[in-house]
């Protein structure tokens, strides 16, 4: 994540890691369980420094995410509910 100089790159990656993971796991685990500590290994990278802080504009829904791999790296909300 750290070496994705685009959104286009990092939604990719995103993309590419939700993909493989469902390749071996239910989609209510990866919702639950992998994505929410991918998302807080993530969160304490930026908090750390390590990943850069970007000020993107907030979501449809209002919230505001400090980085691309916070914002993709998640399943679209009709998902998330239904799980």
């Amino acid at each position: 994540m750290g070496n994705c100089k685009t959104e286009n790159a990092a939604k990719a990656l995103c993309a590419a890691e939700i993909a493989l993971l469902e390749e071996g796991y239910p989609v209510a685990s990866i919702a639950n369980q992998y994505l929410p500590d991918y998302r807080k290994a993530i969160a304490r990278a930026i908090d750390e420094g390590r990943l850069p802080r970007l000020e993107l504009p907030p979501s449809l829904y209002g919230k505001v995410y400090p980085h691309w791999g916070l914002y993709h790296l998640t399943y679209p909300n009709e998902v998330q509910q239904a799980n």
